[in-house]
């Protein structure tokens, strides 16, 4: 019996520390949402600079933001907490409408895409 304990205290500690170590090198999951309500938001609405972020849209609920991983990636990020796909603040009139928006920031898409272009023909600033 004093083995099994032993052995189920052992198991839970091995386990906190599993568990541990991944939540410290998993990332933090609010790690966008951050950037967007306390660098993006904040920068456009005092500064007129959506700095990080490519666009901010304060009134339409939505900020455009440049990956970091690839020249011709960016992200539509609403500027409110949604809890997924199957939130009911979705269905709500009020909510901005994200796909009509996403298809209208493809603009930083297309600008980015010329500009790469035209850098590799060699032709940049024409």
């Amino acid at each position: 019996m004093k083995k099994a304990v032993l052995l189920l205290l052992a198991l839970v500690v091995v386990t906190s520390v599993i568990v541990g170590v991944w939540f410290k090198t998993a990332g933090h999951p609010d790690a966008l949402r951050h950037i967007v309500l306390d660098q993006c938001l904040p920068g456009q609405l005092q500064h007129r600079n959506p700095a990080p972020c490519a666009q901010v849209k304060p009134d339409a609920g939505y900020v455009v933001f440049k990956d970091r991983n690839g020249p011709l990636q960016y992200l539509l990020m609403p500027t409110y907490r949604i809890n997924g796909s199957e939130s009911p603040l979705l269905t709500k009139a009020q909510t901005p409408q994200l796909l009509l928006a996403g298809m209208a920031g493809a603009q930083f898409y297309a600008s980015e895409a010329r500009r790469g272009d035209t850098q590799q023909r060699g032709i940049a600033g024409h």
